[in-house]
């Protein structure tokens, strides 16, 4: 009697593995984003990425929640404004696109919104569409305050601050 060996990626067939795909798909419709991948355009300059922004500010993330859909609420503590707010404006609230549970475990960013921590500084470029309230993406030029010496220093010269 011939023994054939077994190998589990031979069993999945090419019906099976669309069909487990599909009932992935079906069962966890919330992580279908994680399917889609996000196409950004290039992101341009500080000056042209702050001409295009609605808001340009920094500040310290104070609470990430779960919008309901596709959207996550980050709330900001506003440390500094360059353009869009009022001067007087201590607290803003965005929107951005809610991370797929791969893009929260891993280091994989798949979509279009950026991924957020509680407690960290970021310079943010928001975007409003129509009436929306703001919203951030990847595909601008929004960082951690820490990786933002560059475009905060031009930033800075726009408004006449020097170092």
């Amino acid at each position: 009697m011939k023994i054939k060996s077994f190998c589990a990626v031979s069993v999945l067939t090419n019906k099976t593995f669309i069909f487990y795909l599909i009932a992935i798909i079906l069962l966890f419709p919330e992580q279908g984003s994680a399917l889609t991948f996000c196409r950004c355009r290039e992101i341009g300059s500080v000056i042209g990425e702050k001409e295009r922004s609605d808001a340009v500010f920094s500040g310290v993330v104070e609470d990430i929640r779960w919008n309901g859909g596709d959207n996550e609420r980050i709330i900001f503590t506003i440390e500094k404004i360059w353009k869009g707010l009022e001067p007087e404006r201590k607290e803003i609230q965005i929107f951005t696109d809610r991370p797929s549970l791969v893009e929260k475990f891993t280091d994989k960013n798949l979509g279009c919104g950026f991924l957020f921590e509680e407690g960290e500084k970021y310079l943010v470029y928001t975007y409003v569409e129509k009436a929306s309230p703001h919203r951030v993406s990847r595909c601008s030029r929004t960082k951690k305050l820490e990786e933002a010496e560059e475009d905060i220093k031009i930033l800075n010269e726009g408004l006449g601050i020097r170092p």
